[in-house]
């Protein structure tokens, strides 16, 4: 009995003297991919990012990226980048498309362009704790990816991050970001909505484009710009409520959204842009801000559910195609401030030569020796005069209301003020001029 107990111990004192092989058995490839930082792979699809500092830039040609590990990119299932690296490289990990778990250290202050690219099994993502960058197409075509929420930390973002994310769902932005960047959501077809910070001044073009689930956006009051095509081809978003910060509007901004119905614009826009609302097809009423002069090409073109527009006393210029192919559209009411229509503003297509016609029943309501009465003549759309007549006189301060008579006629039929008009008084209490709107 003895003896067998000494004969097991010995086995056991000699197998535990033998050198644990196991990890240097599993390594796969290793190598560096930076000044001080290094790789390995093991059998368990494990890459690992360890060292100190950044990561090398890569580059790709063809869609094939320049990375020593891309050759193993089917068995490579999890990437871990250890403490001690400062950044991931450009194109790192791009195309790997059977990573399912990414760990970054909270080391890591700056994610390269297409760094994740095409990574098209992730589902979510934890950005560093003190992550400050995030560059160009960063996730671009991550298919998968559900949920993100960048930290407050991050203080420059790169063009079309998310691009292409088309389960994209969640996303929650920094509290201080000031630009949403161009095409930054662009394609995220199964974002619903978005909260955007009160920081944020300028969406800049095409940061939502083909959002087609899209149907809620808050427009906080600090944004100014909003950029070429920002929401084109948004078609499930159906009300659109600017805040009057917004100065600027860039050409084809809701370019196709289709399922706009309602769309409140800026009292403070002095242009309406070119191809701002081309083939909204649900949009139905449009009240043209008073700030607004000119109304430029195509805005409005195909607004083919389009049947009311109200224009104010100040509009200048309506430009070529603005309200055409609007069937819907049977009246106009153009203000006597029109100087200038460009062609077939107004009008529909005669058949499928693309001859033009004059929509069906239309008629525009303009003013005598106007630029509306000449185009109507020109076209051959039948119109009606309308005359205003305003009792103007000085009177005495008494403290009340001073409301002046008001005649309006069209085609010598008077109107009746409260049923066919409204009256709307500024300054007619106090001592001075007061003005009237109709």
């Amino acid at each position: 009995m003895f003896k067998k107990t000494t004969f097991f111990l010995t086995i056991l004192l000699i197998l535990l003297l033998i050198p644990t092989t196991a990890s240097a058995s599993e390594l796969t490839a290793e190598g560096t991919c930076g000044q001080n930082v290094v790789w390995s792979l093991t059998e368990d699809g494990t890459l690992s990012i360890s060292g100190t500092g950044a990561m090398e830039d890569y580059s790709w040609t063809n869609f094939v990226p320049t990375t020593p590990w891309y050759q193993y990119r089917n068995s490579i299932k999890k990437i871990i980048v250890h403490d001690g690296v400062t950044s991931i490289g450009s194109s790192a990990f791009y195309r790997l498309s059977s990573v399912t778990t990414i760990e970054l250290s909270d080391d890591v202050l700056a994610l390269g362009s297409y760094a994740f690219a095409s990574c098209s099994k992730i589902q979510s993502f934890h950005f560093p704790a003190n992550l400050v960058y995030i560059a160009n197409y960063c996730f671009e075509d991550c298919y998968n990816l559900n949920n993100v929420a960048i930290p407050d930390t991050v203080t420059k973002l790169g063009d079309c991050v998310f691009t292409g994310c088309s389960n994209l769902e969640n996303v929650d932005l920094p509290e201080n970001m000031q630009v949403l960047p161009r095409g930054f959501f662009s394609e995220c077809t199964s974002l619903e909505r978005i909260t955007l910070p009160d920081s944020i001044t300028e969406l800049v073009s095409y940061c939502f484009r083909d959002c087609t689930s899209l149907k809620y956006i808050n427009f906080p009051s600090s944004i100014t710009t909003i950029g070429y095509r920002a929401f084109s081809g948004c078609t499930s978003i159906e009300e659109i409520v600017l805040p009057n910060t917004i100065t600027t509007l860039n050409s084809e901004v809701f370019y196709h959204c289709s399922g706009l119905k309602e769309l409140t614009l800026s009292s403070n826009l002095g242009t309406i842009p070119k191809s701002l609302c081309y083939g909204c097809t649900s949009l139905e009423i449009v009240d043209i801000p008073v700030s607004v002069t000119k109304i430029e090409d195509f805005a409005f073109y195909g607004c083919s559910n389009l049947t009311s527009v109200i224009m104010h006393d100040g509009l200048q210029e309506i430009g070529k195609s603005a309200f055409f192919n609007c069937t819907n559209l049977v009246s106009m009411i153009l203000p006597e401030s029109i100087i200038k229509i460009g062609d077939n503003a107004y009008g529909c297509y005669k058949n499928i030569f693309d001859e033009t016609d004059i929509v069906p029943n239309s008629k525009i309501y303009c003013f005598k020796s106007t630029a509306a009465e000449s185009y109507a003549t020109k076209t051959g759309i039948p119109y009606s005069l309308i005359e205003i007549i305003i009792d103007t006189f000085d009177c005495e301060y008494t403290g009340k209301p001073v409301t002046p008579s008001i005649i309006i006629t069209i085609d010598g039929n008077s109107l009746n003020e409260g049923s066919d008009f409204l009256a709307l008084y500024t300054n007619n209490t106090n001592i001075g001029t007061a003005t009237v709107r109709i």
